[in-house]
């Protein structure tokens, strides 16, 4: 029908120009370059020539099916996803970033680099729950980064091992990235079964940064942490120990109840709200202002993710519609 088609051609319009303004040119370009393709696929020659589409069936298959825009990756991403994130804020802004910090400053700080080995572990361990690279960042990094600068490693350095560290976060069980829950979707399998194929190949990755972090620390002679400075584990752990009960109720909730991963998400983050409202980290809790500001950045970080999902979407419907994915 003509109005789908004018609705639907608007709307692939405006998500394209919200995918440029929210995750970059380069992406909408990307997409844009599909597009074009599911109009002129069935001219290109060999065998990645599709089958000819008309312009008023391919916009409403794209923006209005639910095998186009409106698939499994907008799906995923608008449950489990936001979810996962909101869940990830909540723990920043109780002061759960700090407490990971400061346990993996315990166990790692009086060891050669050890700001490094701190930063990869602090990221091992908020990433194993946030399961976003970002979060991991604006968590970990705000300390990690001028610690290492501080004890000696060059700024770059300093910004490179954060940054692979927190990146290495979305590999990390439980939580993982956005990828992971597309991939139990795809799969027909649950997300237990794609977190226990990714342990291995998550600590293999932090084992290869943590390595190459004591190599630069030896080569640019790089010692240890000052003792004092150095919490003691004991100490951490009596000020933080509620963060594991969050981290516990998602555990119980994927595995031994076999809850789908918004719920467990869901049922976590209703777990950490009492907690960070009641307990106080060093002086970092959950105030109704900080609470509102969780909210508000689950907000920020969701529309990249969405806008992305929605793009996924709509390369997906171009590889169906023109039988580009059977080539």
């Amino acid at each position: 029908p003509v109005d789908a088609t004018i609705a639907g051609g608007l709307l692939i319009v405006l998500v394209l120009e919200a995918l440029r303004r929210s995750a970059g040119a380069f992406l909408a370009i990307v997409v844009a370059v599909f597009l074009l393709y599911g109009l002129v696929g069935h001219l290109v020659p060999g065998d990645l020539q599709g089958r000819q589409v008309a312009l008023d069936r391919l916009t409403v298959y794209l923006s209005i099916d639910s095998n186009g825009m409106l698939g499994l990756p907008l799906m995923v991403t608008a449950t489990a996803v936001v979810m996962f994130v909101l869940f990830g804020a909540f723990l920043t802004a109780s002061g759960g970033g700090k407490f990971f910090t400061d346990l993996s400053m315990a166990g790692m700080g009086r060891y050669r680099g050890g700001p490094a080995k701190i930063a990869i572990t602090a990221s091992a361990l908020f990433g194993s729950i946030s399961g976003s690279a970002v979060a991991n960042v604006a968590s970990t990094g705000i300390v990690t980064i001028p610690m290492m600068k501080d004890a000696g490693f060059k700024p770059r350095i300093a910004g490179a091992i954060e940054a692979v560290a927190s990146t290495g976060g979305q590999l990390m069980p439980p939580v993982m990235g956005a990828a992971a829950f597309l991939m139990a979707e795809f799969l027909q399998v649950g997300y237990g079964t794609v977190v226990t194929a990714a342990l291995i190949p998550a600590l293999l990755y932090f084992l290869a940064v943590f390595v190459q972090a004591d190599l630069i620390s030896a080569r640019d002679g790089i010692a240890a942490m000052d003792p004092v400075g150095i919490p003691q584990v004991g100490r951490v752990m009596l000020s933080g120990w509620y963060f594991i009960i969050p981290f516990a109720v998602l555990i119980g909730a994927l595995f031994w109840f076999g809850q789908r991963p918004e719920a467990a998400a869901f049922w976590a983050s209703a777990a950490m709200l009492p907690l960070g409202l009641l307990l106080r980290y060093q002086g970092n809790g959950l105030t109704l202002t900080n609470l509102w500001n969780a909210i508000i950045s689950t907000g920020n970080i969701v529309v990249d993710i969405v806008m992305i999902g929605a793009a996924a979407g709509l390369i997906i419907g171009v590889l169906n519609i023109t039988s580009l994915g059977f080539a």
